[in-house]
């Protein structure tokens, strides 16, 4: 009898928590002969953006039949909800719809396919990563201290490994983190500590959190009753400015322990796993989207005054995949510059090396997937 209440204990306490922000809306439009065509070539193209990618007709090697089109089969099933904003038919009986759509199932579907995702991310760029997650006990008397291993760190970087991204050596951040004052401020959670260290080291995502692992003791008729729960706080953020990719909260609830440095390292790779995958899919989601779509690209340029800024604009309405141009701010011979940008950083900072110009030369000092320097020099 007591063998079977632990066995329904187990099963009670064997749960995950996933906890997200709720996907955005997407404004997006579709064409077709028919109303029906033109509703599923919207939501079509809803996924797509979500995917970040420009989706083809090919077929993955070693004999998996799995095509990009394919992904986009059963569109609608991703499509969560949309709401129609205007249809139209033109006199030929074209048909535009556009819609209003919420797609926030695809990436819990492909993720757990390898090869899909393998698939999507062979069209990005895929960003380096470093993973800064302190582990810590919470302690009988509720207190946090450190605790010994780092088996969720570890579990997230080799799922980032199979899935082929470069990922900043564990060994280079664990000095990093000992050497001083800064490396002590980013494992307390310090953001501005972190980031310095994962820019430092090249990385373009950096993944930040901290997990807790906390035994639980339960008297049951008359024996004490030990289980583990373990949670993670985890936020992705781009390195060069500092912005907010993702933000995610897992919890979970192991069974019975007899050993809790065993229960600590289970419970830890397990939702080290859950937080790897969801780490993937906003990659796809966000880094994957800005490099098929347009992104914004801050462009700071020293040396500059009005009358080069006023030629420079010009200049880069000339470049092919500038949508838009804000001058966010101009003094003391600095002007930090918003363009509107189809294409990666990388791309940009090649363009803007070759403007050529009787007033001025610019210099590209650095970049980074979002962010440009620049010296201009007058002539």
């Amino acid at each position: 009898m007591r063998n079977i209440l632990y066995i329904i204990i187990i099963i009670l306490l064997s749960s995950t928590t996933l906890i997200a922000a709720e996907q955005p809306k997407i404004i997006v439009e579709g064409f077709g002969t028919t109303f029906d065509d033109a509703l599923n070539d919207a939501q079509c193209n809803a996924v797509k953006q979500v995917c970040g990618i420009t989706i083809a007709s090919e077929t993955v090697v070693n004999n998996y039949e799995l095509q990009k089109d394919q992904i986009l089969t059963n569109a609608d099933i991703y499509v969560k909800n949309y709401k129609l904003l205007n249809q139209n038919e033109d006199a030929s009986g074209a048909w535009v719809v556009k819609i209003a759509a919420v797609v926030d199932s695809i990436m819990d579907n492909l993720v757990r396919d390898q090869m899909a995702v393998e698939l999507l991310l062979s069209d990005i760029d895929k960003p380096c990563i470093a993973v800064i997650i302190n582990e810590q006990e919470r302690t009988s008397n509720g207190s946090l201290q450190d605790s010994d291993g780092i088996y969720l760190s570890n579990k997230v970087i080799e799922i980032l490994l199979d899935y082929g991204f470069p990922i900043v050596e564990q060994n280079q951040i664990a000095f990093r983190l000992q050497q001083d004052a800064t490396g002590q401020a980013a494992l307390q959670g310090d953001l501005v500590a972190a980031n310095t260290i994962a820019l430092d080291l090249g990385a373009e995502l950096l993944l930040q959190g901290t997990a807790i692992t906390k035994i639980n003791e339960t008297i049951f008729y008359g024996e004490t009753i030990e289980t583990i729960h373990a949670s993670i706080t985890g936020r992705m953020y781009k390195t060069d400015t500092a912005e907010i990719i993702s933000a995610t909260t897992l919890t979970e609830k192991g069974g019975l322990i007899s050993d809790a440095t065993t229960a600590s390292g289970k419970i830890l790779g397990s939702i080290g796993e859950k937080l790897a995958m969801k780490t993937i899919a906003m990659v796809i989601q966000k880094w994957g989207a800005e490099s098929a779509n347009t992104s914004i690209v801050e462009l700071v340029v020293t040396g500059a005054n009005l009358l080069e800024l006023r030629e420079l604009k010009n200049k880069l309405t000339l470049i092919n995949g500038v949508n838009y141009i804000d001058f966010k701010s101009v003094a003391n011979n600095l002007a930090t510059i918003d363009i509107e940008y189809k294409g990666t950083g990388a791309t940009l900072a090649e363009e803007l090396s070759t403007i050529t110009s009787e007033k001025f030369a610019l210099e590209v000092t650095s970049f980074t997937a979002n962010k440009i320097g620049c010296i201009m020099n007058s002539k």
